[in-house]
């Protein structure tokens, strides 16, 4: 009997167990109320539902969202509304993903490194912090991934015009309306086809023009990146959330600073070996590059596709240091690796184990809680209640009323005028210690008479408008 289910069964069918055990792991560890989404993805899903729900919603004046939002149509079919079968969705995205990432690596550096680099992927923090945010690492990853599938496919192709050069220019669009880094797809794709004159002239002249529409277009019609988010610590704590979760878990800060450190200081090393043997994988070009030139938006994002640079690149960079050692026996050839492979595993299932506790115990980062306060006084269905928010997405979501955008303030503008602008809105929440706001942070101190602080934090304040003015 035992042989007989051993000839059914395969390496394959233990692979979907071991996802489907960690699809349940990923699920009990996803938060279930309405916070901590990312506002980029927020918007996505509100203007999706908004769409299938047929609501007339301000969710359009906030702005372009990123083309994220096209992948989210599957969900409106059966969901709707529901944020978790938008986390659902992305984590099976991101598993998606790694297998595809297995099959990539598979070829280019062996199967050993990627089985590491895919296995200890999925057990990082921030893995799960992306998912459980329906963060735009996942899909970015996903993106660049199926970029590299495709650029091989094109340059094999016997065609001039290769249908899927259109597919490529749509996913770096798609990149690049996510995060800075999707722009190193476009420029690895641009200078390696420009120095390829293997190829035909015309081919290499299609591909180039496809590149320049695929960063045009979404530069033009988003003017950036509008509802990035930033880093809310120092940066060597924030590069910590690789392997020690969100600053909501109990972490002493010296100890995020030395593990920030030494994960920039092995990206760092990585990244050197990598370009003296001049790897020209376009996947390893797309990481490295596109970490450096999003060095200048650093967020979540960022954060996770470093995590999987450190991963992917690093680990045939480990195997090899191992062989050159030259010690006898398995431990000798792959000892250093299982001692680095069982550190960082060990570190991220502790992390994990302790991520829980931000779902059972209701935990919320400031800007969160200045949210839910906005939240409660939303309850009262009686009172006038109209926001203009700095997470505008975010806000809704929560406070299940119509959002504004913060209107726009400058210092020198007439107090009297810029109070007409804003007639209606009840109340107003910002971070008042950004360069940007500093406008609205004067023209609040002018009409304080009208407007009272009813909740302050490091990185949020909300203003409320004062009952009985001029009594």
């Amino acid at each position: 009997m035992l042989s007989g289910i051993r000839e059914h069964l395969s390496v394959r069918h233990a692979g979907l167990l071991a996802l489907c055990v960690l699809a349940w792991v990923y699920m009990a560890l996803f938060r279930y109320d309405l916070y901590g989404i990312e506002e980029a993805a927020a918007r996505a899903l509100l203007i999706n539902w908004s769409i299938i729900h047929q609501i007339a919603s301000p969710v359009a004046l906030f702005g372009v969202p990123d083309m994220r939002g096209f992948f989210f149509v599957l969900l409106d079919l059966h969901w709707a509304g529901s944020l978790v079968a938008a986390k659902v969705f992305t984590m099976l995205v991101l598993f998606a993903s790694i297998l595809l990432l297995y099959r990539w690596g598979e070829r280019v550096h062996g199967a050993e490194p990627s089985m590491i680099a895919c296995g200890l992927l999925p057990l990082l923090p921030i893995s799960i912090m992306q998912a459980d945010s329906v963060g735009g690492g996942v899909y970015l990853f996903m993106a660049l991934l199926i970029i590299a599938w495709l650029n091989k496919n094109i340059q094999a192709s016997e065609f001039h015009l290769p249908g899927q050069i259109f597919l490529q220019g749509v996913l770096v669009a798609f990149a690049i309306t996510i995060h800075p880094i999707g722009l190193a797809a476009a420029l690895v794709l641009a200078v390696l086809w420009w120095f390829d004159t293997d190829k035909l002239r015309k081919k290499r002249r299609n591909v180039l023009i496809a590149l320049v529409i695929a960063v045009t277009i979404p530069l033009l019609l988003r003017m950036g990146w509008p509802d990035i988010a930033g880093m809310n610590m120092g940066f060597l704590p924030f590069v910590s959330t690789i392997f020690l979760g969100p600053d909501l878990l109990p972490v002493a800060i010296n100890i995020r600073t030395g593990v920030g450190l030494i994960c920039m200081v092995l990206l760092l090393v990585i990244f050197l070996v990598h370009a003296i043997r001049k790897t020209s994988d376009p996947f390893s070009l797309f990481l490295m590059v596109g970490l450096i030139v999003g060095s200048f938006h650093i967020n979540a994002v960022w954060v996770f596709m470093a995590a999987v640079a450190l991963l992917y690149l690093g680990a045939p960079v480990l195997i090899d240091l191992n062989q050159r050692l030259g010690w006898q026996g398995i431990l000798g050839q792959r000892g250093v690796v299982l001692i680095v492979v069982f550190i960082m595993a060990t570190t991220a299932m502790i992390s994990d184990r302790y991520y829980r506790n931000i779902e059972k115990q209701h935990l919320l980062s400031e800007t969160d809680q200045l949210i839910a306060k906005l939240a409660s006084e939303a309850s009262d269905k009686k009172q006038e209640f109209l926001v203009a928010s700095e997470w505008p997405a975010r806000t809704m979501l929560a406070v299940k009323r119509d959002v504004l955008p913060l209107p726009y303030g400058r210092e020198g503008d007439d107090s009297q005028v810029f109070l007409q602008r804003i007639s209606g809105v009840t109340h107003f929440v910002f971070d008042p210690t950004k360069e940007i706001n500093k406008g609205l942070v004067v023209q609040f101190s002018a009409l304080n008479a009208y407007y009272e602080t009813i909740a302050l934090s490091h990185n949020g304040v909300i203003l409320k408008i004062r009952e009985n003015i001029g009594e």
